[in-house]
């Protein structure tokens, strides 16, 4: 796409937050800064959050109407913080980051050069510094994995720090899945796509919110959402591990045949064991996908909206006295 512009265009920035009070200050100033030649919004996505994130979100966009925020009514992940933040951007192009300035927004400029010259999707890689070898040691094996057992190659690095055009865009939002997976859905949809290396920052405030626990949950959304792989492992493991016990109840018919004790007892408990702990794993991933499909067939909203900074607030009844009119009050 080529650009007939900066004031003829409009750059939609996406970003969610979770307990992020304290860099939303941070991050408004920076995108500003990077984007001062440009014609830009900023849609900040509060998932959920336990502290005063909305509210300072609220206070930006009182003093700048080039800012709007969505809240949540409970924290539904990440993932789908940036898929609302996308869907209800404006802009000709939608650059999706994070809160805490690790994204560099000094990149931005850099991103839309590349979208000028033709790329529909941006994509940028990590760089770690000398701090981040378990972050890159983890993150590294599992774009692996998910490239192995998804048939979609992903590249080391990856993130959710990346440029899409608007027709990109428009296409993403029409994806309706139980588990969300933004970085398989972008490659999924094709596109001309570039990538742009850029170096971790540091996080300006608070903790990081991807513990491993969440690192680990993430994963297995992300496998399960674009691959049937894992249950076929498991019925090829069920196979391999059947003609194992096949081979044992031969071994143990030969000995009984030639009238000697049967042997192998610790053999025979550690074939069971290996037995049962792959049922176990098979009937694990069988669960997830039918939790999927649960979710699916509930037909319940994948996230919900409570407040919008540019939005009336509904007025909230407080009682309804006999034979009165009922007293009303504006939310705040």
């Amino acid at each position: 796409m080529q650009m007939q512009g900066n004031e003829a265009i409009l750059i939609s920035v996406v970003i969610p937050a979770f307990n992020e009070e304290g860099n939303i200050q941070a991050i408004y100033s920076a995108v500003g800064n990077a984007l001062q030649n440009y014609n830009w919004e900023l849609v900040i996505v509060d998932d959920g959050s336990r502290d005063k994130t909305f509210q300072r979100i609220a206070e930006l966009s009182e003093t700048d109407r080039r800012v709007r925020g969505l809240s949540f009514s409970r924290n539904y992940g990440h993932q789908y913080a940036l898929l609302a933040g996308m869907r209800a951007a404006h802009g000709d192009v939608v650059i999706t980051m994070d809160a805490d300035l690790q994204h560099p927004p000094e990149l931005l400029p850099k991103m839309l050069e590349a979208w000028q010259n033709g790329a529909n999707v941006v994509h940028t890689e990590r760089i770690y510094g000398n701090t981040g070898k378990f972050k890159k040691l983890t993150s590294d094996g599992f774009y692996h994995v998910f490239s192995l057992l998804s048939g979609m190659k992903l590249d080391p690095g990856q993130s959710d720090f990346r440029l899409l055009d608007r027709r990109v865009v428009d296409v993403i939002s029409q994806h309706d899945v139980g588990q969300l997976f933004l970085r398989g859905i972008v490659r999924s949809v094709g596109f001309r796509s570039t990538t742009l290396p850029y170096q971790v920052g540091e996080r300006f405030s608070g903790d990081s919110k991807y513990t491993l626990r969440r690192m680990i949950k993430f994963a297995m959304q992300g496998i399960t959402s674009f691959s049937t792989v894992p249950l076929r492992i498991g019925i090829l493991c069920g196979f391999v591990m059947g003609a194992l016990a096949f081979l044992e109840l031969c071994y143990i018919l030969w000995v009984a045949v030639q009238g000697t004790a049967v042997p192998g007892w610790t053999s025979i408990v550690a074939l069971i064991s290996i037995l049962f702990g792959v049922n176990f794993v098979l009937i694990g991933f069988l669960g997830i996908y039918i939790g999927h499909i649960f979710a699916r067939v509930q037909h319940q909203p994948v996230y919900i909206v409570e407040s919008i900074t540019d939005e009336t607030p509904r007025p909230r009844l407080l009682q309804k006295p006999e034979n009165k009119t009922p007293e009303l009050v504006h939310g705040s």
